[in-house]
């Protein structure tokens, strides 16, 4: 008897709205809104003097909307891993100095703010670090 009574109760507050179903659990969903925009991360990187690495973000989205969060830039290799972090709306350019030479992995990920309705992207390439001379 108790669990037709909650059973008719459940059914009751969920015809009002009062109470909804999901199939997914919440940490499953990217984004919390049906209309969710897809977002592009593109990451370059070059060396431009010794020891020195430049890497460039860009986060786009479809039509004109422009990303609202963070774009975190890492650099790793040489048993050295770096990273900065910078604000997605605009394109980002970060330098860091003093790395040994050799190969560097360069990923760029972007995580939206939260409750946005943009969803996370990311990109990785890799660059050789010049030696001194």
């Amino acid at each position: 008897m108790k669990k037709l009574i909650v059973a008719l109760l459940f059914s009751v507050l969920m015809g009002s709205g009062l109470v909804a179903f999901s199939g997914t659990t919440a940490s499953a969903v990217d984004c919390p809104y049906t209309g969710c925009v897809k977002t592009s991360t593109q990451v370059s990187a070059t060396s431009p003097a010794p020891r020195k690495l430049r890497a460039r973000a860009v986060v786009r989205t479809a039509g004109d909307a422009r990303p609202k969060g963070q774009v975190t830039i890492t650099v790793k290799g040489k048993g050295k891993t770096r990273s900065a972090t910078r604000n997605a709306r605009t394109p980002s350019t970060v330098t860091f100095n003093g790395l040994k030479p050799g190969k560097y992995r360069v990923i760029a990920k972007f995580v939206p703010a939260k409750n946005s309705i943009f969803k996370p992207s990311q990109d990785q390439t890799t660059v050789r670090v010049k030696a001194r001379r």
